[in-house]
């Protein structure tokens, strides 16, 4: 995924391999907050080295949640779970603003 698509469609959810998934069902939720940018201060070249190093430390069922939101890129460790309930739990948990359902393609704000 590169940077640029990133920008233009708001966010996406990359595997270990660097590439994009898309589930049907279920919710994306994050687990971990690991950088935030801004946007203008973001070049292609960095953005693929954070994704490097971060692909480094995915245990199974992980991903890399990266959006923008207000000029910054914000990139994640997140999970997929089936339901909406354990999601809002994990997000709470972690103290998430929000959590992505797959279905809708909408972020639901806790």
């Amino acid at each position: 995924m590169l940077l640029k698509e990133v920008v233009e469609s708001g966010g996406g959810t990359i595997n270990r391999n660097l590439l994009e998934v898309q589930f049907k069902s279920g919710f994306q939720v994050s687990i971990r907050d690991i950088a935030s940018k801004k946007v203008e201060d973001t070049t292609e070249d960095n953005f693929h080295a954070m994704l490097e190093v971060m692909r480094g430390h995915l245990d199974d069922g992980e991903y890399i949640g990266v959006w923008v939101n207000k000029g910054r890129v914000h990139i994640d460790k997140s999970i997929w779970v089936e339901t909406f309930r354990e999601a809002r739990r994990i997000g709470r948990e972690r103290n998430q603003t929000a959590v992505y359902d797959w279905a809708k393609k909408e972020s639901i704000y806790l």
